[in-house]
């Protein structure tokens, strides 16, 4: 920690230097995936708007998962495990929009990219194909579906008005870094569905309700 610590130190805030310090200790001390994610959203509200995309959360086909700082690998302990609602009540919801910002599947976009790497080739390419497609892919993803689980994004109702607002913020703050009307749409639909997914595979209590076969 003390080496990598030395090459982004000038990532952070002057100010804010010794408490990013300190989230990196313990996120790669913490002992349970819920105190790693609580350590990382605060370590990415104290790095420099220019460094913010170094911090990923990184997934792949193996479920295997890291929090990436630079060139550093921290593995991520499960995100599988039953997390109970007061554990997952250290993450900060205002957080929830910027760790999915965060995250990578095999190097893709989580938020702005869902809609071809969970889906691939279509031959009848509509909305209900693709959303068919992508729970198939969540079903089969337990590690990603547990993190979606994990920063709270299985709390769609049957109105829908969690997701619909999940997807208004982050296709307001895409728009703030992108200045594209098409791709912030995109990648919005993209965060309704992850929400409306993961509520539908895990229930608002974060039980698994559906299996793949």
């Amino acid at each position: 920690m003390t080496s990598l610590w030395g090459k982004i130190a000038d990532w952070f805030f002057g100010a804010k230097k010794e408490a990013a310090k300190l989230a990196l200790f313990r996120l790669a001390h913490a002992e349970t995936a819920v105190q790693q994610l609580a350590s990382f959203a605060e370590l990415r509200q104290y790095v420099a708007p220019a460094w913010l995309n170094s911090l990923t959360w990184q997934f792949n086909g193996n479920n295997d998962s890291v929090f990436k700082i630079g060139d550093c690998e921290i593995p991520c302990h499960s995100t599988t495990q039953k997390i109970a609602t007061e554990d997952r009540s250290v993450i900060n919801p205002d957080d929830v929009c910027g760790l999915l910002f965060s995250m990578k599947y095999t190097e893709h976009d989580v938020v702005s990219e869902f809609h071809h790497f969970a889906v691939g080739y279509l031959p009848d390419r509509n909305a209900d194909s693709v959303l068919k497609k992508q729970k198939i892919f969540l079903n089969q993803s337990p590690a990603l579906l547990g993190a979606l689980r994990l920063i709270g994004l299985n709390q769609n109702g049957h109105q829908g008005n969690f997701a619909y607002g999940i997807a208004r913020k982050i296709e307001s703050m895409f728009y703030q870094i992108t200045r594209d009307e098409d791709k912030s749409a995109q990648a919005a639909r993209n965060a309704e569905n992850l929400s409306i997914l993961a509520s539908e595979l895990l229930g608002e209590h974060g039980t698994a309700l559906h299996h793949s076969r």
